[in-house]
């Protein structure tokens, strides 16, 4: 557990907030160069990222206090820490894509393949983020003997390492997309299939979170989100199928 990653006088640059910000990076960089193939101008790519970005960023931050407002509530000023941590990634998922949407329609650029563009790279930003969250100590799993179990030191016991779970398994499904993507696809396909993967794989590691409260019929409320995502990714999938 590393949360601060270094201090200048009485600035500290958080661990957390620099591997996210990296992975946004990242990811947006990979999928900009593979949108200029779509012929697409590319100042209409800066803006549908940096809309992306804001609108991903206010709905992951929104979906977080709103799941943990009894604290909020209490420690209103925090809400605006954002380096320390608190982002739900299926809020940001969320937000981004509407926005995204609405802007691509809005400037009459095709939807599907732009947005293939940059989901084949959103997993690997996601990886990389989530070692923010290890060094962070957030997102920890349930109590575990395991030979890999981590302890945090504001635990007392050794726990799943959720996060490096997380980020095995974000790694493997951008894996997955980049050889599919390899392969003819019909435009909408990799942004079905990783909302169908990402909602599994999510829904399974969510399972051994031990920083959740369960909800309805006792799973997770992350775990719900995961659920609608591969459904959503079903029916795009569904979308993209040639009509007779």
């Amino acid at each position: 557990m590393h949360p601060i990653l270094f201090q200048i006088g009485g600035f500290a640059v958080y661990t957390y907030g620099l591997f996210v910000a990296g992975g946004i990076a990242i990811a947006f960089f990979l999928g900009l160069r593979r949108s200029r193939k779509l012929g697409i101008p590319e100042q209409l790519i800066y803006n549908l990222i940096f809309l992306a970005v804001v609108v991903g960023i206010i709905g992951a931050r929104l979906i977080h206090i709103t799941a943990e407002w009894s604290y909020y509530q209490r420690h209103f000023w925090e809400i605006f820490l954002l380096r320390r941590g608190g982002l739900a990634i299926q809020g940001g998922l969320l937000f981004g894509l509407a926005g995204s949407i609405w802007y691509l329609r809005r400037k009459k650029i095709a939807v599907r393949p732009t947005l293939d563009s940059f989901i084949l790279y959103l997993p690997l930003g996601q990886a990389i983020g989530r070692l923010g969250c290890f060094f962070n100590g957030c997102c920890y799993g349930k109590v575990s003997n395991l030979p890999w179990a981590v302890n945090f030191p504001f635990l007392a016991n050794r726990v799943h390492p959720t996060e490096i779970y997380y980020v095995l398994a974000d790694a493997a499904l951008f894996f997955i997309l980049y050889i599919f993507s390899r392969t003819e696809t019909k435009p909408g396909e990799l942004t079905a299939w990783y909302l169908i993967l990402y909602g599994f794989t999510r829904s399974a590691v969510d399972s051994l979170r031990g920083d959740l409260l369960p909800g309805f019929l006792g799973f997770y409320t992350t775990q719900w989100y995961a659920v609608l995502f591969s459904l959503i990714g079903a029916v795009v999938l569904f979308k993209c199928r040639p009509r007779p």
